[in-house]
């Protein structure tokens, strides 16, 4: 069996260059995820070192992440600490920094890794030749991992890849990736395999409205 590093947290799409912080979630680890100006998307411990702070609480300034409590900002890829603004002419400590994750973009989403990546053609599946998807949407359960597993398999859902599953919403062919979150927390993230028109989006986005609260009744009938 081989090591799976890589776990999916947000759809790609969901952070634009140098503007939005999104929080993500895996296997129990709370993160703050951006996109510097030039594309690379950022994975952080959401939590600033010096009071806790939710970091997604902040803002992007000049490709920098701002905390929203003291304004301590940190920069892109390395997380290190730029300015302090309340001592604006003293340097940053320079061992003052914000654990950072490995991230990558495959399929449309953004994975994560949580230690040292092996090689990301064994650990994620490959970009799909069918890139004309349409995403639906992203719905959090009340349930474990576990749970969201056996309900897929229920509604006829096999899984193709690590975290990736196919089959079908409302009668159109879909894909759907599952958040980890740990704590009795999962994410669905729903698509369908191809260009779609607003019906059968909205037939989609009932159909995982509905998967979603099958899941978490099967779920918790079993509780």
């Amino acid at each position: 069996m081989r090591n799976i590093t890589w776990y999916p947290v947000v759809p790609s799409h969901h952070l634009r260059p140098s503007d939005n912080i999104v929080a993500g979630f895996t296997k129990g680890q709370e993160l703050a995820l951006w996109r510097s100006k030039d594309g690379l998307v950022q994975i952080w411990e959401n939590r600033c070192p010096h009071r806790g702070t939710r970091l997604t609480l902040g803002r992007i300034i000049d490709d920098r992440l701002s905390c929203a409590y003291h304004g301590w900002e940190f920069n892109a890829n390395d997380g290190k600490c730029a300015s302090i603004p309340a001592h604006p002419n003293t340097p940053a400590p320079k061992q003052l920094c914000i654990k950072t994750y490995a991230a990558m973009e495959a399929e449309g989403m953004v994975w994560v890794s949580h230690g040292q990546p092996s090689s990301e053609a064994d650990d994620v599946c490959p970009e799909s030749t069918a890139t004309k998807r349409s995403y639906i949407r992203s719905v959090g359960l009340r349930t474990g991992l576990d749970d969201v597993v056996s309900g897929l398999t229920v509604h006829g859902f096999t899984p193709s890849a690590p975290f990736k599953w196919q089959g079908a919403l409302a009668g159109h062919p879909a894909t759907v990736f599952v958040t980890d979150a740990g704590d009795g927390l999962a994410f669905v993230h729903a698509w369908l395999d191809k260009g779609s028109d607003a019906a059968a989006l909205a037939q989609g986005l009932a159909a995982v409205s509905r998967l979603r609260d099958d899941i978490e009744s099967r779920a918790s009938s079993r509780s």
